[in-house]
């Protein structure tokens, strides 16, 4: 089914296309990690809800902190300088997940654990395809260009129709018309009685000719 506002493509033709990588607009893959910390020599365990979007992997306490629009308490960007590397450690810590962000000063290194060996493999391989498809849509990520939704055309204006109201009913156009009906039937009245006075005077005239002074013309009421 054509459209209206569909443009033929023919001839020479010079446009602009936009892309928004789906990888910058929408939410790669969210869920819990817990972050490892060193708190004056003591390793603990923080438990963050994690969301990977646009570059960076944004670390909340809560799900409920995205919907409040609160600022994450940990945020990682994730690009083509990012370094990966799983860190095996004993069967009773499990696997752990480096992410080495440079930064512009000094690197610094995010250590997190997954609930399950499986799961922390995700998260790898997602973050592994992050960052491959930043790199293949290049400038595009860098700055997302803005996409203009466009409103549906609008009807000629003289298949619009008017909807029906008293100050249409009453318009200048339609009160002008109406007067000049009503002047034109009164003119028309007007002549009528004028015609049968001439008439009248004229059969009264041959009535008592030589009795009466004739009339000298007819009434006239124009």
């Amino acid at each position: 089914m054509e459209a209206s506002s569909w443009l033929p493509l023919y001839g020479n033709l010079c446009c602009q296309l936009v892309a928004q990588p789906d990888c910058m607009t929408q939410g790669m893959m969210s869920g819990y990690l817990s972050q490892q910390q060193s708190v004056e020599g003591l390793q603990h365990c923080c438990r963050l809800y994690c969301v990977l979007k646009a570059g960076l992997l944004s670390c909340y306490f809560t799900p409920e902190e995205i919907q409040a629009k609160i600022e994450p308490s940990v945020i990682i960007s994730i690009n083509k300088d990012t370094r990966l590397r799983v860190v095996e450690c004993n069967q009773k810590a499990g696997a752990r997940l480096s992410i080495i962000d440079p930064g512009t000063g000094n690197p610094a290194t995010h250590v997190f654990i997954a609930e399950t060996p499986d799961l922390l493999q995700e998260w790898l391989s997602v973050l592994l395809q992050h960052i491959y498809d930043q790199s293949q849509w290049q400038h595009t990520c860098d700055k997302l260009m803005e996409i203009e939704v466009l409103s549906p055309p609008k009807p000629p204006l003289f298949l619009t129709k008017q909807a029906d109201s008293v100050y249409n009913d009453l318009s200048i156009g339609s009160l002008w018309t109406s007067f000049n009906l009503a002047a034109l039937e009164s003119f028309a009245s007007r002549r009528r009685f004028s015609h049968q006075l001439c008439s009248l005077g004229q059969s009264h005239r041959s009535n008592h000719k030589g009795h009466e002074k004739p009339y000298s013309h007819c009434i006239n009421l124009l």
